[in-house]
């Protein structure tokens, strides 16, 4: 069985919610890679809850989401992937953990 590096997430709704990756260590350049990150309630949910915006920068994964984003997502408890894309069509899952939207107090 091939394990995965695992990173829990935390996600209050309202707050800008923002998650740096480093990939300098990476022997594969990310020169024109994509990264991809759905959160699902569950492996086999066909219903995308979330998706992230990711952009690369000097070998960094930037993972953003919007105060305007947050507030529109559902509390819960869910699970969720980050797959990267090389530019010679190789696709490969890198990390997954759960994810924990809640709802804030002060608005």
């Amino acid at each position: 069985m091939n394990t995965l590096p695992k990173l829990d997430l935390f996600i209050r709704k309202g707050d800008t919610f923002a998650k740096v990756l480093d990939f300098n260590e990476s022997t594969q350049s990310l020169t024109g890679a994509k990264i991809k990150a759905q959160a699902r309630r569950n492996v086999r949910s066909e219903v995308v809850e979330v998706e992230w915006n990711v952009s690369i920068v000097d070998g960094f994964a930037n993972i953003s989401k919007t105060v305007e984003e947050t507030l529109l997502m559902k509390e819960g408890n869910y699970v969720y992937d980050l797959e990267i894309e090389l530019p010679n069509g190789f696709i490969k899952t890198i990390l997954e953990g759960k994810l924990t939207i809640e709802d804030g107090v002060t608005r």
